[in-house]
């Protein structure tokens, strides 16, 4: 706006030059034309850096608010004999089921934990739906953008592809490596996972197209970068409280190397 108002000073003062005054009829239609043409350019130059933007914006206040999660799932785990937090809805989730995971954190922390990311697009949203996801609706709808990865949820444990189940992570004393263990990350906006608070990473395996079938558990791609590829960018928190950015590359290759899995990181 400050390059168009400069812009048309500007064609005022060169108007007023070339014809010694100003003439009383104006701005010629040439002139006139030249203006809108510039506009429009600048208007073409600025509208993708807006909405780049705004999305930052959004990616931060939800990395944000993923943080205080973490934040409070540390204060929870000390006021509960290190105990991590558990998931409470199914997939299909309805009105009769509990409440997501985000709530049992609430208390522990003084910020307000959003139950939606700013940047939550699903249309599984009740239309009455305030930001801290207290719908008042019936059937399946979705409560949270947030979820929880299965290796630490005691009701969802990781079902080894091997057959030899390791025992469910239910306490922070189990982790040695917290910095390198994702615990909060944000589930898919459709299909049955987006009405759901945890992942089933046993069905991302460890050949072809891990993206997509991420993909069905974790809106991957909500922060940037292609769609449902290695380059896909979310947003992912952490058991030792930080919370980051990253491409999904960074967090999983297979079964072997991944930062989900708490035994490879003990």
């Amino acid at each position: 706006m400050t390059c168009i108002c400069f812009m048309l000073a500007f064609l005022m003062r060169l108007h007023v030059l070339q014809n010694g005054t100003r003439s009383p009829h104006g701005f010629t239609l040439i002139e006139l034309l030249v203006v809108v043409a510039i506009i429009a350019l600048l208007a073409a130059i600025l509208l993708p850096s807006l909405g780049m933007a705004r999305a930052r914006a959004r990616t931060t206040h939800c990395l944000a608010n993923m943080r205080n999660m973490q934040l409070a799932q540390i204060i929870y785990a000390q006021e509960n004999d290190g105990l991590l937090v558990q998931s409470g809805l199914p997939h299909g989730a309805g009105p009769a089921d509990p409440g997501a995971f985000i709530y049992s954190l609430q208390t522990y922390i003084g910020s307000r934990l959003l139950a939606r990311c700013a940047a939550d697009t699903s249309t599984l949203w009740p239309a009455n739906t305030n930001s801290t996801g207290d719908p008042a609706a019936s059937g399946s709808y979705r409560r949270t953008s947030y979820g929880i990865n299965n290796f630490l949820d005691v009701y969802h444990p990781f079902p080894s592809p091997t057959g030899s189940n390791p025992p469910p992570y239910v306490s922070m004393r189990q982790i040695s490596a917290p910095a390198r263990v994702i615990q909060f990350l944000e589930m898919t906006e459709t299909g049955s996972f987006a009405v759901s608070d945890h992942t089933h990473i046993e069905n991302w395996g460890s050949s072809g197209n891990i993206p997509f079938r991420a993909s069905q558990n974790v809106q991957i791609d909500r922060h940037g970068g292609p769609r449902v590829a290695w380059g896909s960018r979310t947003n992912w928190g952490f058991l030792d409280g930080r919370a980051e950015t990253l491409e999904f590359r960074e967090v999983y290759t297979n079964y072997q190397r991944n930062l989900f899995d708490p035994g490879l990181s003990n």
